[in-house]
């Protein structure tokens, strides 16, 4: 069972990468023409900031969260 996940996982991250390859362009282009839309709003500039908090607060909880296995870090 554990090899299976193992494989599958590393399949998930080999198809990942080839979508961010192939897909890279699209997908930023699309980023920036949504920031572009949202700089034009009215309060475009604070949901941007507001988006850009939010996201580091993810990060800061997921990094000082403790580890379920102690020799992750």
């Amino acid at each position: 069972m554990l090899q299976l996940f193992i494989w599958l996982l590393i399949a998930f991250y080999i198809a990942l990468g080839v979508v961010l390859i192939v897909k890279g362009a699209v997908i930023a282009q699309a980023m920036y023409d949504l920031a572009q839309k949202l700089s034009q709003m009215r309060y475009g500039w604070l949901i941007i900031i507001g988006i850009m908090s939010a996201s580091s607060f993810v990060i800061c909880i997921q990094r000082h969260a403790p580890s379920p296995v102690p020799w992750m870090i």
